[in-house]
């Protein structure tokens, strides 16, 4: 994916064919194989000294790897001079002792010449001694959504706002006729009210595109603590007649998104590359609101025969048990819910659908390839990423990968929705119209940053969770070299961008904006802000395809 990137073509123009030999753990060889790649696709000559570690990120950013000063013992011994190694890594832990190495003074005590490398564009000249062109980025003001955009956001953040407010106290009235079953959400409405505070400084500092991200974040919390209040107050009453109802309610929700679907379908039809994208970027939540959908409807089968199985008596409820059997009953409602949010959010995008620039809309052909070639990739990220977590966890604990892939999904539901939006991209049994081809490529675009970004997370910066349930980022300094090349990437891309098709995208600028607003926030805030310059790149990068 990143070999055809850099030469501005896309994966389903070639077929690879990659030969691996003896046990491989995992992706360290990730930048050496780009790199390779493509100096096969632009003729050139690998250096036959040389080698390197590293992974690779979607904007072809080197991500950290393990075992460093034994690869670099390795190389020697085979008789390389040159080792690179990613961005970083440079204080290093020896496997061995335990102990921090500064890899290049160890390369110099055993001869090696080092190099610490920051993306493909290094790798590849370290690689080669051909430099890649390379343009130079926009400004930070350049990437500044317009004053039209800035006046429309406000307006749906002002909105989002008010029905936040309505939800929570429509929350505190069911509050009061509930008694104590508000407690179970206890949790959930605290993270909901921080969101909540947090949407609000954004709008206030001006991030009107991560502002209103936030509201609709709040709106699923609120949302998923309204359920659960209810669903708890139900179960007390043995009330099962009013929680089948509720879940058949909800089921509703598919049909609203489906006809949504195919009303956006139908505003696909562009006249100018700028409101193609402008689409396509709808298309995204519209995308996270179908897969919600298909997440609900996979537990609301078996939510519907527990509900049946208790109101016959042949499921007993006790207090051990009704937590977790409201978990299963309450799964597929507040999976619903969630799609009736991305829905509204979708809604409001549509509206940010104009003409920019004057650039032709991509031709079939040029979409069918750059579909083609997002699909694979995010079909590959994915199997990539159960082969190195979830399969892994799975052989640790003797548990099967379906039940570790539950797990996965309960932290990450990002993690579930990216499996379904990939689903959604290799769909291609539907209408042939450019809006469903537009749909396809949000859902490989959703489900490839997705992928990568968990990848990164759990495998290369090796985040994980401690025995208190906390979430812990080892490898915190690479991910701030991340974050500065990934910012620097979608510069060039909005530069590139403004050469080749005449503009910057607005999806491009409101995912830069997004990123600004998270990057020097938490781990999980700093990790949102790298995967939002990835797609702010994405989005630049569709201005220029051919």
């Amino acid at each position: 994916f990143n070999a055809t990137r850099a030469t501005h073509s896309t994966l389903a123009d070639y077929e690879f064919n990659v030969h691996v030999g003896g046990f491989t753990d995992g992706p360290s060889a990730g930048m050496l194989t780009t790199a390779t790649m493509l100096a096969l696709l632009k003729g050139a000559t690998l250096r036959e000294d040389t080698t390197m570690t590293g992974t690779v990120n979607p904007d072809g950013s080197a991500g950290p790897v393990g075992g460093i000063v034994q690869k670099m013992e390795g190389a020697k011994a085979t008789g390389l001079k040159r080792f690179g190694f990613p961005i970083g890594c440079r204080n290093h832990k020896d496997m061995k002792t335990g102990r921090d190495v500064d890899l290049v003074s160890f390369g110099e005590s055993i001869g090696l010449e080092t190099k610490e490398i920051n993306d493909l564009n290094e790798a590849y000249e370290f690689m080669t001694g051909q430099k890649l062109e390379r343009v130079e980025g926009v400004s930070d003001s350049e990437l500044e959504p317009s004053s039209a955009t800035t006046e429309l956001l406000r307006a749906k953040t002002i909105a989002w706002k008010a029905k936040i407010d309505r939800a929570i106290g429509d929350l505190k009235q069911e509050s009061k006729r509930s008694g104590n079953a508000i407690q179970l959400a206890a949790g959930i409405l605290a993270s909901a009210d921080e969101t909540f505070e947090k949407a609000k400084r954004y709008e206030k500092n001006g991030f009107l595109g991560p502002a209103l991200n936030a509201y609709a974040e709040t709106a699923i919390q609120v949302s998923l603590a309204n359920r659960t209040v209810k669903a708890a107050v139900h179960m007390s009453r043995m009330n099962i007649d009013s929680l089948l109802e509720e879940l058949e309610a909800a089921q509703k929700t598919r049909t609203e998104v489906d006809a949504f679907g195919s009303q956006l379908e139908i505003k696909g039809q562009s006249k100018t590359r700028g409101a193609q994208i402008q689409a396509t970027a709808a298309f995204t939540t519209y995308v996270n609101a179908k897969a919600a959908t298909m997440i609900a409807d996979d537990f609301s089968a078996q939510a519907i025969s527990l509900l049946k199985a208790i109101q016959a008596g042949k499921i007993a409820i006790n207090r051990e048990s009704v937590n977790e059997l409201m978990d299963r009953i309450n799964l597929p409602t507040v999976f619903y819910d969630v799609a009736r949010v991305y829905l509204d959010y979708s809604k409001d995008l549509q509206d940010l659908i104009a003409d920019e620039g004057t650039a032709l809309p991509m031709d079939a052909p040029t979409v069918d390839r750059t579909v083609g070639g997002y699909a694979s990739a995010s079909t590959a990220v994915l199997e990539y990423f159960d082969a190195l977590i979830v399969e892994a966890i799975a052989k640790e604990k003797g548990v099967t990968k379906d039940e570790v892939q539950m797990r996965v999904a309960r932290k990450e539901p990002e993690y579930y929705l990216a499996k379904k939006a990939n689903m959604l991209a290799m769909k291609g049994d539907g209408p042939s119209s450019e809006g469903h081809k537009m749909m396809r490529l949000a859902a490989s675009s959703v489900a490839f940053l997705g992928g990568a970004k968990l990848v990164n997370k759990y495998y290369s910066l090796n985040g994980h969770f401690d025995d208190k349930g906390t979430f812990v980022l080892e490898n915190r300094r690479a991910l701030s070299a991340q974050l500065d090349l990934a910012k620097r990437t979608a510069r060039e891309a909005a530069a590139t961008a403004k050469q080749t098709a005449g503009f910057i995208p607005n999806a491009a600028k409101l995912s830069f904006q997004h990123a600004a607003s998270l990057r020097e926030g938490t781990d999980d805030e700093k990790l949102e802000a790298l995967a939002a310059y990835w797609a702010s790149s994405f989005w630049s990068e569709l201005a220029t395809q051919k």
